[in-house]
């Protein structure tokens, strides 16, 4: 029979879960919603390796890197590179960089949205000799891999032959619109 709630109440107000045990139960629940949340930010990631090896590699970040600080949403921000040198990982060498283009999709959805110039006002700008920046709505992944097209592989966007991986790496862009 499955311990009631009554009866677990018990057992804490009798001292029979100890302290350290209650630590343990609060510790496991706290890296539980930290896997879940972060693995919600990497489908794409998910679809590759499974979502088994998903949850165990965030485990171990989870482990090697807690948070440290209390905005949650910006939690995982160094994932990929802790994918870059996670042993399991390494025969899918494209993983981390698939994790950086979602984490920027994530960063981007969890951030103000900038004004950004008019085709005509970059080009007014142009013409007054002004320089242009590329706006803080955009973030550019740079890789060996087609990052892009596996996302899109991913996501059902294009079929998964249609992905080359020898010699299709490049920069990819994630924008907000």
């Amino acid at each position: 029979p499955q311990p009631t709630l009554d009866g677990l109440e018990a057992a804490i107000d009798d001292g029979m879960i100890g302290a350290e045990a209650r630590l343990n139960i609060y510790r496991n629940n706290f890296r539980l919603s930290l896997t879940g949340g972060m693995a919600s930010v990497f489908p794409a990631a998910e679809a590759f390796v499974g979502t088994e090896f998903l949850k165990a590699a965030i485990r171990h970040f989870v482990v090697s890197q807690p948070p440290a600080e209390p905005r949650l949403h910006r939690y995982g921000a160094s994932f990929a590179d802790f994918l870059a040198g996670f042993a399991p990982a390494a025969q899918v060498p494209y993983l981390a960089d698939l994790v950086r283009v979602e984490w920027a999709m994530h960063d981007l959805q969890n951030s103000a949205e900038d004004p950004v110039l008019t085709p005509a006002q970059a080009h007014a700008a142009l013409a007054a000799g002004r320089r242009l920046m590329l706006s803080d709505n955009v973030r550019l992944i740079d890789s060996r891999y087609p990052v892009v097209s596996l996302w899109l592989a991913a996501n059902g966007q294009i079929e998964p032959e249609a992905v080359g991986m020898a010699g299709e790496g490049g920069a990819g862009a994630v924008g907000l619109a």
